[in-house]
């Protein structure tokens, strides 16, 4: 079985790792874990046409009260 890893007429390094390597994607997933933590807080906090350009933390505080 040839890999692309193991030909040596390519001269770029061998950019992923075997199977089970938790760390290959730990970059990606760091990013992508703070992307949706921004989203989440963006979200509350913009505000919405739809609400009255209110935001949704304004809006649900004023349904509860």
């Amino acid at each position: 079985m040839n890999s692309p890893c193991s030909q040596p007429s390519w001269n770029f390094g061998c950019w992923f790792g075997r199977t089970g390597q938790c760390w290959d994607n730990a970059l990606a997933e760091s990013f992508f874990a703070t992307l949706k933590w921004i989203e989440g807080w963006y979200n509350l906090h913009r505000l919405h046409s739809s609400l009255g350009y209110r935001s949704l933390a304004d809006y649900e505080a004023a349904l509860v009260a």
